[in-house]
Formats: C-alpha cells, sequence, structure tokens
C-alpha cells in the first residue's frame, strides 16, 4: 500500500511538471509573436538576417510580420537587399517581399530580376513574377533586357522570360508577340537537346514547347493577328504548332484543325498539349470530345505513378479542361440571372393613369 501510494504521488508530480512545461511552451510563441508585431521593417530584417540558418518554421513568422507592414516595410527589404552579400539571405527576403500584395513590391522584383548581371537572388526575383499581375508598365531597359533574354537564354529562362511578358498588359505590342513567335519557331525547328523530365507525363520537347504555348494564353487576343501572318509558310511542322498557340489565344476560327491534331497527330505529347488548346478554341462546342476523351487509354512513355501504375495524359487534360469549360458555363449562367434580375429592379414601374371619380 506504500508503495503505491508513493508511486500515485509520483506520477502526480510528473503531471504536475508536463501541465507547467506545456503552458510555458504554448506561451512562448504568443509572447514572441506580440514582440514582432512591435519590430519596426529595419529590425524584422534584421532578425530576419540572424535567423537565416535556420528552418522555415523558424523564419515563417518574422516574415509575416514583415509582411503584415505592407508596403511599407519595402524600404527596409530593399536596404537589407542591398546590404547582403549571404545568397541564403537575400532569397529570404525574396521570398518575404513576394508575399507583400501590390504593385510596389512587384515593381521591386522586377527591378531586381532585371539587373544586369543576374544572380541567383535575381532570377529568384523574375521567378515569383510568373504567378502574378503585372499591372504597370516596364521601363525601355527593362522591356529591352527581357526580350534579349527571350532571344537568347536557355529554353526554360526563355520560356519564363516570355510567360511573365504575356502578363505585362502595358506592354503587349506586336514587336513583343512576334519576338516570342521567333523563339518559339525556333524551338519548333531546331528543338534543344533536354533530358529527361522529371514528373512530367509529356516528352522534354513538348514541355519546352508548353513553356511558349502558356506565354500566348496571357498574351491573348494581341498574339492572334502575328500568329496568324505565321500560316503562310511551307513547314508543316511549324504551321501544326502555330495552331496550338492562337488555339490556346482562343481564337475560334482553328477548332477544327486542333481537333484533327487531338485525334490523328501520332505523338501523345502533342496530343495531350492539343487538347487544351482544342478547349480554348471551340469553348462549349468541345465537350462532346473531351468527355470522349476522359476516358482515353494512351499512357504516357515518360512518366508513371509512384505506384507503377500509368499516366494517362490525354485523359488528365481533358478532365481539367471540362472541368473549366462546366465551371464557365455555371459562371456564365449565373451572371446572365443576376443581369436579368438587375435589369427587372431597374425596369420603371408601370403607373396606371388615375380614374376619374
Amino acid at each position: 500500500m506504500k508503495n503505491r501510494i508513493v508511486n500515485w504521488q509520483l506520477v502526480t508530480s510528473l503531471l504536475l511538471i508536463l501541465l507547467t512545461s506545456h503552458i510555458i511552451w504554448a506561451e512562448e510563441p504568443k509572447g514572441d509573436k506580440q514582440h514582432l508585431q512591435k519590430d519596426s521593417p529595419q529590425q524584422l530584417v534584421a532578425k530576419l538576417k540572424s535567423a537565416v540558418n535556420l528552418d522555415y518554421e523558424s523564419k515563417e513568422p518574422i516574415m509575416k510580420a514583415l509582411r503584415d507592414y505592407g508596403k511599407d516595410s519595402i524600404p527596409a527589404i530593399k536596404d537589407g537587399l542591398k546590404e547582403s552579400e549571404n545568397i541564403l539571405f537575400g532569397l529570404t527576403l525574396i521570398q518575404a517581399l513576394a508575399g507583400i500584395e501590390g504593385d510596389e513590391s512587384k515593381k521591386l522584383l522586377m527591378e531586381l530580376g532585371c539587373q544586369k548581371v543576374q544572380s541567383q537572388v535575381s532570377r529568384e526575383a523574375l521567378g515569383y513574377l510568373e504567378n502574378t499581375p503585372i499591372n504597370f508598365p516596364l521601363s525601355k531597359e527593362q522591356f529591352d533586357f527581357l526580350i534579349e533574354r527571350v532571344k537568347t537564354d536557355h529554353i526554360f529562362g526563355a520560356g519564363l522570360v516570355a510567360r511573365i511578358l504575356g502578363k505585362c498588359k502595358f506592354n503587349i505590342t506586336e514587336k513583343l508577340c512576334d519576338m516570342i513567335i521567333e523563339r518559339f519557331k525556333q524551338e519548333v525547328i531546331s528543338p534543344t537537346n533536354l533530358g529527361p523530365m522529371h514528373g512530367s507525363y509529356v516528352s522534354p520537347r513538348v514541355y519546352a514547347l508548353n513553356q511558349f504555348l502558356l506565354s500566348f494564353s496571357y498574351l491573348g487576343n494581341p498574339a492572334t493577328k502575328p500568329l496568324t501572318k505565321e500560316l503562310q509558310q511551307d513547314n508543316k511542322e511549324v504551321v501544326k504548332w502555330i495552331y496550338l498557340a492562337l488555339g490556346i489565344t482562343g481564337d475560334k476560327s482553328v477548332a477544327e484543325q486542333i481537333k484533327q491534331v487531338v485525334e490523328k497527330d501520332p505523338d501523345t505529347s502533342v496530343r495531350a498539349v492539343a487538347v487544351r488548346s482544342y478547349a480554348r478554341s471551340a469553348g462549349i462546342d468541345a465537350i462532346p470530345l473531351l468527355e470522349t476523351l476522359t476516358k482515353d487509354k494512351t499512357e504516357s512513355e515518360y512518366d508513371r505513378y509512384p505506384d507503377g501504375t500509368p499516366v494517362y495524359p490525354i485523359r488528365l487534360v481533358a478532365q481539367d479542361e471540362l472541368v473549366d469549360l462546366k465551371r464557365k458555363i455555371e459562371e456564365d449562367k449565373k451572371k446572365e440571372e443576376e443581369k436579368k434580375q438587375d435589369e427587372q429592379k431597374n425596369k420603371p414601374e408601370d403607373k396606371q393613369p388615375p380614374k376619374d371619380k
């Protein structure tokens, strides 16, 4: 009995220690968070520099506190980038900067990305611009710098820059489209020698060309005229890819030509990317074929799932595009109903003339 009592006392003591330590541990981040909220952007940048070699979870609260300042934190980040010779610190600041909403952060990313002397930090800055709208005009120097990169960079660097330029709506000109088309054609005719692309279910060549199809999807209608001019040439392979580029911009006039590629091209990878172009070109008229393709059994020769089961690229693209089209139909239907409701609300009531007494 005595031993049992002693054991229970020991258990109780241990529980109290664990409970106390848990409370202390739980309260600590809260205190740190409150402390970070009181720090100025300059102090947060300094803390980030001290924590640069720690893991992401340790740096994230500091970056979040920095981002919470919004554009007011940008001067401190800019100063930190100027003073930093530590690449990891520079990359961490770029990550924090990319999470700040608004044009000011995007302008600084563009400024950093267009530095003549390229570094890992400047390349990282440019990379963050691909997935964001660019709602400001580029300077002439920035525009010329990026155009030169489209012309001369390795295919993946050129493709990234082409996609970014496709989002620069204030700088989209026929000259820009022509430059991107020229590099696109060059890659069609003389493909860059690429090794296997890990995680891609299409061939390396088609993967590279798809980088430019994405650029044309961003460029949209302004690319239609320059692309259409390229249909006059004799190279059938170039013409085929120009059709795919036109389709991805939403040009409905090429839907039938792209459908032929989807159904008859001998290259499974080409057929897969052609499905997306066809869906964007034909719109709701693409639904019957897309529904058929969701059962396609053509296997990718470039990728398999981790358990060894085959990947069906044509089926996957068809499923994605079918979902997007059906969502768009529902959105359009909802907008039309809202428009009718607004018209009904704003419709003047018919006033009956007063009856004679």
